[in-house]
């Protein structure tokens, strides 16, 4: 963020937006302030993101706003922050987005160990918003924790591709940096270069953080050591932070696909194993069906005992009445 920037309160900045009614701050970030307002005409609630007065003064960044806002503006998938509208107020660009009630990726899982099924699927749907971002042109450059927002239905939603800049854009590349930690190599070492496969390395360490409770570190130790984690996570992870861009997956699409299917198979081994506990052991001895002599005999058996029986009793008895 450049350096003073000063958010406005959402007084402040309520009589700018008359169409909304600005009530609550929510965050500040690397890229602006985030303000919850209510829609007046159609009632509902809507984030908008104020960003830093600076922005404006770069030619670059004025110039490509709207075209990329617009791109953005398409965008339609469960997995992305639906962006309304836009706009450039007295210099101060801002974006109207869907208002997603929850907590940030961060906020939710920062240190703990998520279970893999869970981790998998949240990993697999941040890839399907991602390719679908990608589909349209947009790389998102700055894919972290705090930028997946959890709904009330657990659903990640990505947020800030409004801050993305248009894949092939020149001179948009320098202009954002993404986060220690998560970006890819390339972002800094050669930022002209860079493309979706960036944002696929930063969501491989996010599976890494999801399944140990922290970040790849040097020299770099497989997430099945560190956790109890299926090692068939390992090679995915490893794919997709490989420092060399050409060696990662060539799509999120392709990633969300290997996750999924790892998925799938643990939880069928997962309830094969429970079916095997609750199956009774057979009883693998022949059965032999009794022959007809076989049950006269039986019953003969019986009754002699029971007549030997009756006899000693009577014997007993003429005894003590002798």
């Amino acid at each position: 963020m450049p350096t003073g920037y000063q958010a406005p309160t959402p007084a402040e900045l309520d009589p700018y937006f008359p169409e909304y009614k600005v009530t609550d701050f929510i965050a500040q970030g690397g890229m602006g302030a985030v303000f919850k307002a209510t829609e007046v005409m159609l009632d509902r609630p809507v984030a908008i993101k104020i960003l830093p007065y600076e922005l404006g003064l770069k030619p670059e960044f004025s110039d490509s706003f709207a075209r990329e806002a617009k791109i953005m503006a398409k965008l339609n998938h469960p997995n992305l922050v639906k962006v309304y509208s836009f706009g450039n107020m007295s210099g101060m660009f801002y974006i109207v987005m869907e208002f997603v009630a929850g907590k940030s990726l961060y906020a939710s899982a920062k240190g703990k160990r998520v279970r893999m099924h869970e981790a998998g699927r949240l990993i697999s749907s941040i890839c399907r918003g991602l390719h679908h971002a990608h589909k349209q042109g947009l790389i998102h450059r700055d894919i972290k924790p705090a930028n997946i927002l959890i709904n009330a239905h657990a659903e990640p939603k990505i947020v800030d591709f409004g801050l993305a800049h248009s894949l092939g854009n020149e001179g948009a590349a320098s202009m954002i940096f993404g986060t220690k930690g998560y970006a890819a190599p390339e972002i800094t070492a050669s930022p002209d270069s860079v493309d979706l496969r960036a944002d696929i390395f930063s969501t491989g360490v996010m599976l890494y953080e999801l399944l140990t409770g922290e970040r790849p570190s040097t020299p770099y130790i497989p997430a099945s050591e560190i956790s109890d984690s299926h090692p068939d996570f390992d090679p995915i992870i490893e794919k997709a932070i490989d420092p060399k861009p050409h060696l990662r997956y060539n799509s999120a699409f392709t990633m969300a696909e290997e996750i999924e299917q790892l998925v799938k198979q643990l939880e069928e081994e997962k309830y094969e194993n429970m079916k095997a506990e609750r199956t009774v052991q057979l009883d693998t001895q022949p059965h032999v069906m009794p022959s007809e002599k076989s049950k006269f005999m039986g019953q003969l058996a019986f009754y002699l005992t029971l007549i030997i029986a009756s006899i000693a009793l009577f014997a007993t008895i003429m005894i003590f009445i002798g």
